[in-house]
C-alpha cells in the first residue's frame, strides 16, 4: 500500500509539472503574438494617419512581418542582455565565427584571414552588421554617393541589379 500510494503521489507531481509547464509555454507565445499584434497595428495607424499610400503600407506591412518572424527564428544580439557582459576577445571570437565565413568569400578577405587572423576577427567585430531587406527594397541608386561607404554581402536570398539602360544582372 505505502508503495501504491507513493507511486500515485509522484505520478501526480509529475502530472502537475507537465500541465503547469505546458500552460506557462502557452502562455508566453499568447503575450508574443499579443505584442506583435499591437505593434501591427500601431504600425498600421501610424501610416493611415500619415496618408501613406497603400502600395508602400503593403510593403512596410509585409517588411514588418518579417522582420517579427525573423526576430522569432533568430535572437538578435542586442536583446542578449549577457553579451554585454562576455569580454571584447570573447565577442570578437563570436563576431567572427558568424562572419568570417562571408565575407572569406570575397578573395580580399580570404587573404586578410590568411595573412592577420587577429585582423580580420576585428573587422567582423566593428565593421559588419546586418541588414533586413524586403522584396522590392532598393538599396541604392545609380550615381548616388553615401556618406559612409559600404560593402554589402548577400546572405539569404538573391539580389537584382538594375542599369540605366535597363539591363538586369543577379
Amino acid at each position: 500500500r505505502i508503495f501504491a500510494l507513493i507511486t500515485g503521489i509522484i505520478t501526480f507531481l509529475m502530472s502537475a509539472w507537465v500541465v503547469s509547464s505546458i500552460t506557462a509555454n502557452l502562455t508566453q507565445i499568447e503575450i508574443v503574438t499579443c505584442q506583435d499584434s499591437k505593434r501591427l497595428i500601431d504600425l498600421k495607424n501610424y501610416l493611415y494617419d500619415n496618408g501613406i499610400s497603400s502600395q508602400i503600407a503593403m510593403r512596410v506591412e509585409r517588411n514588418a512581418n518579417y522582420v517579427i518572424s525573423e526576430m522569432r527564428r533568430c535572437k538578435q544580439e542586442a536583446a542578449v542582455e549577457l553579451l554585454t557582459s562576455v569580454s571584447e576577445p570573447l565577442r570578437r571570437e563570436i563576431h567572427f565565427e558568424m562572419f568570417g565565413h562571408m565575407l572569406t568569400t570575397h578573395h580580399f578577405f580570404r587573404h586578410l584571414a590568411d595573412v592577420s587572423p587577429a585582423l580580420m576577427k576585428q573587422v567582423c567585430h566593428v565593421a559588419v552588421e546586418r541588414m533586413q531587406l524586403s522584396k522590392g527594397d532598393v538599396l541604392f541608386s545609380e550615381g548616388e554617393v553615401p556618406q559612409h561607404p559600404h560593402m554589402y554581402f548577400v546572405s539569404r536570398g538573391a539580389m537584382q541589379y538594375k542599369h540605366h539602360m535597363g539591363q538586369r544582372h543577379r
